[in-house]
């Protein structure tokens, strides 16, 4: 969209750091240019193909897109009864799920995750469960309707507005983030009377 979202992420990436960026496969490289122009400390990688998949070494970005993330990193339930939302991560090793705590994961055209129940949203949030940060970029986080930003929210793991014990509601939340959305808008622009009528 040309806000200049990837050099800003890139630029806010502390030094030293491991990184994953998840984006759509047609900009993988632009992902892999914008880094060693701006950020030539670190070591820009692109994987291609499931069974490539790695995770980032320190000193690294990988860059990967939706469709290789690979079937392990997708939530399965703790135990047959457990609830919906009572879900963990089986890494192929603890040498994995050890190093995964130390990534950033950057999710680029966030919308992408949208439908919080397909496969590709799951293994998304599989890895947000298992890293240490998540940033999700996107220039059009409500496409159609309040529940697409429910969507994103629920499969970057970013839904903190409800108990660990309750399901949730994805109209509740959509509506309790656009009040407050629009709350501080309403707040933020001068009164009526001091708006010049052109």
């Amino acid at each position: 969209m040309g806000l200049g979202k990837t050099i800003q992420t890139l630029m806010a990436l502390p030094k030293e750091c491991a990184a994953m960026v998840i984006a759509p496969a047609a900009v993988k490289y632009n992902w892999k240019q914008e880094a060693e122009k701006w950020r030539p400390d670190l070591q820009a990688t692109v994987i291609n193909g499931s069974k490539s998949f790695r995770l980032p070494a320190i000193g690294e970005i990988v860059i990967v897109n939706y469709d290789i993330l690979p079937e392990y990193v997708e939530p399965v339930k703790i135990s047959p009864q457990s609830k919906s939302w009572e879900v963990k991560v089986e890494w192929p090793s603890e040498q994995m799920a050890n190093h995964s705590k130390k990534i950033i994961l950057i999710i680029d055209e966030a919308q992408r995750v949208k439908n919080y129940k397909t496969k590709r949203s799951k293994r998304v949030k599989g890895l947000c469960m298992s890293v240490s940060k998540v940033w999700a970029l996107t220039g059009t986080p409500l496409e159609n309707r309040p529940q697409d930003l429910y969507g994103i929210l629920e499969s970057l793991q970013m839904l903190r507005l409800r108990k660990a014990n309750e399901p949730s509601s994805e109209t509740a939340t959509a509506r309790l983030f656009l009040d407050t959305y629009l709350h501080q808008s309403i707040r933020l622009k001068p009164p009526v009377d001091r708006l010049a009528i052109e």
